[in-house]
């Protein structure tokens, strides 16, 4: 029997942990017909690619001109589908809300935007925020190193302050007569 003699490799665009890649499939050498990508598609191009969002193996099925099959496997393991978690809280006062968050990712936490009565901040390192208004409803948007996001509500907590600032303990004696 007859064979094409073909080549064919297979990379990821992209190894860096993420939500999605992308898998190029390179075909080259005199006598290719067509293929099969993982998902039983069939492509005539000799420069294929094809999106992955899960971890796994995945099978390319190339046959030539003499409909001789060539399997080739790509094993793509840098697929991050968990968002993070946590929770936060606001403190609020009449001049100002004080956001605290307490988030965990499986592979690292990237940043957080914070939502103050339906304002979003750009994305920050930091996971505490403070904004010079008196908020209603706070959320955060927590983000992972490799995209994924998740928006926490936050309980709120309302400080009651007497004008002019805090009371605090005072040493006057009061004397009662009778």
């Amino acid at each position: 029997r007859q064979k094409a003699n073909l080549e064919v490799t297979m990379r990821l665009e992209d190894e860096s942990l993420t939500t999605k890649t992308k898998i190029l499939i390179n075909i080259s050498g005199s006598g290719y017909n067509y293929a099969l990508l993982p998902n039983g598609s069939r492509t005539v191009l000799d420069n294929a690619t094809y999106e992955v969002s899960k971890n796994g193996t995945y099978a390319v099925k190339v046959y030539d001109i003499y409909n001789n099959e060539i399997i080739k496997e790509i094993t793509v393991s840098n697929i991050d589908d968990i968002p993070p978690t946590g929770s936060c809280k606001a403190v609020v006062t009449s001049k100002k809300t004080t956001v605290e968050v307490n988030a965990t990712d499986n592979k690292g936490v990237a940043g957080y935007s914070y939502i103050i009565n339906g304002s979003t901040t750009e994305f920050k390192t930091n996971n505490t925020y403070e904004a010079a208004i008196k908020a209603e409803t706070v959320k955060v948007n927590v983000k992972d190193i490799s995209g994924n996001t998740n928006t926490l509500t936050c309980e709120v907590e309302e400080k009651n302050l007497i004008a002019g600032g805090l009371c605090k303990k005072s040493d006057i004696t009061v004397t009662l007569k009778t």
